[in-house]
């Protein structure tokens, strides 16, 4: 996985750092009450959370191993062939929706063939589904400890995002919640 991409982006990490400092400083001058504070600061950690997120995505290599490759010890040796262009990929943490672009390999020549290999999501250690591993451990322990509506409502509340009702369904029927 060699080639990187490069990143642009007109907010950065140190930009919301400093801002969230200043707010320290601007909300204890100004006598802000605790709740508000923490909320607010969650939610700009939050903010924080979803760039961080996305620069790392956009930094990573894109997942050429070259125009064919081989499917891996332990199996059938077959060529794979790598895809015409990146696909773009939809990734839900619990920062939110991103997107990032990456090859991924076929089993024949025809792009309509399977997808065997995804370079780009095996460094990563994710599933072809498009949920990380931290958003389902969290969805699991919202629902080991409450029922569907309220495992879902707290979830929404804590991390400022809706799930729909495809989300919901795959993310709580992986760990069984009632």
């Amino acid at each position: 996985i060699a080639t990187f991409r490069v990143l642009s982006k007109d907010e950065t990490l140190t930009d919301m750092a400093a801002s969230i400092g200043q707010f320290v400083e601007e909300s204890a001058a100004q006598g802000c009450p605790l709740r508000q504070f923490e909320r607010e600061v969650f939610d700009r950690l939050l903010k924080m959370g979803r760039l961080a997120i996305d620069q790392f995505l956009a930094l990573l290599p894109e997942g050429d191993l070259g125009e064919t490759v081989t499917n891996g010890a332990g199996q059938q040796d077959r060529a794979l062939h790598r895809s015409i262009e990146p696909h773009r990929r939809a990734l839900r943490t619990i920062f939110g929706e991103h997107e990032f672009e990456a090859y991924v390999y076929h089993a024949g020549q025809n792009p309509k063939t399977a997808i065997v290999r995804r370079p780009v999501d095996e460094r990563l250690g994710i599933e072809p589904d498009r949920y990380s591993p931290l958003l389902q451990e969290f969805t699991m322990l919202f629902c080991m400890e409450q029922a569907f509506g309220p495992a879902k409502g707290a979830f929404e509340t804590m991390f400022r995002q809706r799930l729909s009702v495809d989300t919901k369904a795959i993310l709580f029927s992986n760990y069984q919640c009632v």
